[in-house]
């Protein structure tokens, strides 16, 4: 009966536990918006964006934000979620510069391939990953 009884309620609100995303990384200018996954922060060189606002979002909710420091680099950001069976949860890291440039890096949890966790726990050690932010050119 007690099995019976948490299979509905599992069914029911179809919950399966937390999940959680981390993102490090860079803002950078370049000659288009864009993002890539490093090993390394901004490994290009490219110029820095310092003063950039970077916020997390999940699922339209904001999360932590924060400003990037004078080398354009962002600290960890982090944001636990639920997990629903049959749900999509989407990820949003969004990059402000301060003359209002944006550049948006999205995907959907469930179905990236993308990494979700900057420093995973390995044994021997992973490499950190980074997310680096390209807002375009400045339009004058």
């Amino acid at each position: 009966m007690r099995a019976a009884l948490a299979l509905i309620t599992v069914l029911t609100l179809g919950c399966l536990g937390e999940a959680s995303v981390t993102y490090q990384g860079t803002v950078t200018e370049g000659p288009a918006p864009g993002h890539r996954f490093d090993i390394a922060p901004n490994p290009t060189g490219a110029p820095a964006v310092a003063g950039a606002t970077v916020e997390l979002i999940v699922d339209g909710r904001p999360g932590p934000s924060v400003v990037t420091a004078p080398d354009g680099s962002f600290p960890e950001l982090e944001q636990v979620f639920g997990g629903f069976a049959g749900k999509t949860t989407r990820i949003l890291v969004r990059a402000t510069a301060p003359d209002g440039r944006v550049v948006t890096y999205e995907t959907d949890y469930e179905s990236t391939s993308d990494p979700t966790i900057a420093n995973r726990y390995c044994n021997p050690a992973c490499p950190p990953v980074f997310l680096n932010l390209q807002v375009g050119p400045r339009v004058e």
